[in-house]
C-alpha cells in the first residue's frame, strides 16, 4: 500500500512538471506603447481557449482562439501582440500569468518590477528567460521578438540599495564638574626646647599682654589654613638680666614626729651605754684593790 501511495505522488509530481514545462512565458515588453507577450513550447502544444492574464484586472488580455496548436517542427514562438496587451502590463511592474482553459491552472508565470523578480525593462528593452526557456529571467538591452533569446545582449538589473535606518543622534554626555583640590593641612611650626628663651607665640588674634614678646622675623609667620589666624614663629623674649631662680622656703616649724623619735632614740641609747660605763667602773676599782 506504501507502495502504490509513493508511485502514486511521484506520477503526479512528474505529470504536473511536465505540464507545466510544455509551454513557458518567454519574452515581454512594458514599458513601450506596444506591449506584447511572447510564450515559447519546448513540444508540439495545443493551447486552445488558454488564458493570459495580469494581476489585478476583471477582463482577461488575451483568450487564445481555438484550434491553435504551437507546432515546434515548424516554430516554437506564439507571440499575443500589441492589438491585445497594449497598455495593459504596468511599466513598474507585474505578475504575467499563463493559465488554462478551466483558468485556474497556472501553466507559467513572471513577476517583475516592484512586484518581485527581475526589474521593469526600460523604454526599448524587454525582459526575458535567458537562454530560451531556462529558469533564469534577465532584462535584455534589445528585444528578441519572435526570435530566440539566446543571442541576446543582457542589460543587468542595478544592485538593490538599503534603506539607511535613521540611527538616533548619540546624546552629548555631561562634561564631569572639576573637584575642588584637597587642602593640605598647616603644617606644625618646631619649636627647640634647648634654648629656654624661645618659646611659641599663641595664634594671632590673642591680645598680648606682654609688651616683651616679639617676633624674631616677618618670614616667621605662617597663615592657618583653617582660617583660625596666623602662627608666629619662635619667639625670643627680652630681659634686662638673668631671671633669678626663687629660693625654696623652709617650713619654720619643726616637725613633732621627727622630734619624738630623736629624743626616744638618745633615751634607748642612754640605757645601752649606762651598765657599760657601770661595769667599767666596778671592774677599775676592783683591779685597784688588788694592786694593794
Amino acid at each position: 500500500m506504501k507502495k502504490q501511495i509513493v508511485l502514486f505522488f511521484v506520477f503526479f509530481f512528474l505529470s504536473a512538471s511536465t505540464t507545466s514545462a510544455q509551454v513557458v512565458i518567454n519574452e515581454f515588453s512594458s514599458s513601450d506603447s506596444n506591449d506584447w507577450v511572447e510564450l515559447y513550447a519546448l513540444e508540439k502544444t495545443d493551447i486552445s481557449g488558454w488564458i493570459l492574464d495580469d494581476e489585478g484586472t476583471k477582463t482577461n488580455i488575451r483568450v487564445i482562439p481555438a484550434n491553435t496548436i504551437i507546432d515546434t517542427d515548424i516554430k516554437t514562438i506564439y507571440l499575443i501582440d500589441s492589438d491585445f496587451v497594449k497598455d495593459r502590463l504596468n511599466n513598474s511592474g507585474d505578475i504575467i500569468t499563463l493559465y488554462k482553459s478551466d483558468g485556474m491552472t497556472i501553466v507559467d508565470q513572471i513577476s517583475y518590477g516592484n512586484k518581485g523578480g527581475v526589474c521593469s525593462p526600460n523604454m526599448g528593452e524587454s525582459a526575458g528567460r535567458y537562454p530560451d526557456s531556462n529558469a533564469t529571467i534577465e532584462r535584455f538591452k534589445s528585444p528578441t521578438k519572435e526570435f530566440s533569446n539566446n543571442n541576446t545582449v543582457l542589460e543587468p538589473c542595478p544592485s538593490p540599495t538599503e534603506e539607511p535606518l535613521d540611527t538616533p543622534k548619540p546624546t552629548s554626555t555631561p562634561k564631569p564638574t572639576s573637584t575642588p583640590k584637597p587642602t593640605s593641612p598647616p603644617k606644625p611650626t618646631l619649636v627647640s626646647t634647648k634654648d629656654p628663651t624661645k618659646i611659641p607665640t599663641s595664634i594671632l588674634g590673642t591680645n598680648k599682654e606682654n609688651n616683651d614678646i616679639t617676633p624674631t622675623t616677618e618670614a616667621g609667620r605662617i597663615q592657618a589654613e583653617d582660617g583660625t589666624g596666623t602662627v608666629l614663629g619662635i619667639q625670643e623674649i627680652k630681659k634686662d638680666g638673668p631671671t633669678p631662680t626663687p629660693a625654696l622656703k623652709m617650713n619654720k616649724k619643726f616637725p613633732f614626729t621627727a622630734g619624738l623619735l630623736i629624743f626616744s632614740g638618745l633615751l634607748f641609747l642612754g640605757f645601752a651605754v649606762y651598765p657599760f660605763v657601770k661595769n667599767t667602773k666596778k671592774g677599775n676599782l676592783r683591779n685597784d684593790k688588788e694592786d694593794l
